[in-house]
């Protein structure tokens, strides 16, 4: 039976949950759970994730991520195969460690995000690793510990400043609220949460959990995944559409090119001059959000490493924004006459 495929829209922050292969430990000791967090913390960095929540338990593992420039799915791959690896050969095992895929889905609204962040974060509390909120503010393996006390150990793997944001525009009075709602939901939740839960699954646990925590967000889909779904159908649809016009890569540079003044050889062949930069940046903007061109594509198409293609795209969009270029007025009038990909005719700029 085919996987569904995951809905992965940038911008909006999702719920991950990664579970050990029949539900055994992934962490043995310190040394893993520190391996974890460093390599979520360098592959999130060179991805564009920002990590707004996260909680190591003794057999799985939860993150609140949202991903702003890449995908979840292909960071995840990196983390967990990269760990797997490392855990089999620290402990002479073989053999798989986590359960299928990674377990994911997109908070819904604001107040689903709070609940969430304090349903990842009281995970010890109610796991019986830890006693009270107090303890939970010293325990090494959450989010909350990098939120409250100086990175005098490691570097945080959450962004501080996103993870504090929803709760207040100052760190003091972000943190307090954010130990309030902490003791409010533990307080709603006492005596109710320890419920059978072997049989469920890693959504219906947190469905349970989250609407016994009062907030009901799960059961219905709200305007911020349905904003997300039309998006995503609209740029699909938008592919299309210059797709059938005949658009191509190496016309989206050559017009990238032509809008800067410059030809579109040097464009394709890395050349570092400023003019060349800039009509690359365009042409990896608009490529990749519009034509949905692969960074690999991009990469390919203009001379430069792939891994520069995240920052040529961020360059472009900032520079379609300073000149008021919309993605309309860019592939306005169709493709330009493209005669071979090293062609250093100026293309027509209508």
């Amino acid at each position: 039976m085919p996987r569904t495929a995951r809905l992965e829209e940038l911008g909006l922050p999702f719920h991950v949950i990664v579970q050990g292969i029949e539900r055994r430990r992934i962490f043995d000791d310190d040394a893993d759970r520190a391996d974890l967090h460093a390599r979520c913390r360098r592959v999130f960095a060179e991805t564009g994730i920002d990590v707004l929540a996260w909680a190591w338990m003794p057999n799985h593992a939860h993150l609140v991520l949202r991903p702003l420039r890449h995908g979840l799915g292909r960071a995840m791959q990196r983390v967990l195969c990269g760990y797997a690896r490392a855990y089999n050969l620290r402990h002479g095992r073989v053999g798989r460690l986590f359960r299928d895929r990674f377990w994911s889905r997109p908070v819904e609204s604001d107040e689903d995000l709070l609940a969430l962040v304090a349903y990842v974060l009281l995970n010890p509390v109610r796991g019986g690793l830890v006693p009270d909120i107090a303890a939970l503010e010293r325990h090494a393996w959450t989010s909350l510990v990098e939120l409250m006390e100086p990175a005098d150990r490691r570097a945080p793997l959450v962004d501080v400043a996103a993870a504090l944001a929803p709760f207040g525009a100052h760190a003091d009075v972000a943190t307090t609220a954010l130990l309030g709602l902490l003791a409010g939901r533990l307080a709603a939740t006492d005596g109710i949460l320890p419920v059978p839960r072997a049989a469920l699954s890693l959504g219906e646990c947190e469905r349970r959990d989250l609407a016994v925590g009062g907030t009901f967000a799960l059961r219905l889909r709200t305007r911020t995944v349905e904003s997300a779904l039309r998006e995503r159908a609209s740029v699909a649809a938008v592919r299309q559409r210059l797709l059938a016009r005949g658009w191509t890569l190496d016309g989206v540079v050559a017009r990238a090119a032509a809008i800067c003044g410059a030809r579109a050889q040097p464009v394709r062949t890395g050349s570092r001059a400023r003019v060349h930069v800039e009509a690359r940046a365009l042409a990896a903007h608009f490529a990749c959000a519009y034509l949905r061109s692969s960074a690999a594509e991009v990469a390919r198409a203009t001379g430069i490493a792939r891994q520069s293609v995240v920052d040529a795209r961020e360059r472009g969009r900032a520079s379609a924004e300073a000149r008021g270029l919309s993605w309309e007025a860019f592939y306005s009038g169709g493709p330009p006459r493209v005669r071979a990909c090293v062609s250093d005719a100026v293309p027509s700029a209508t």
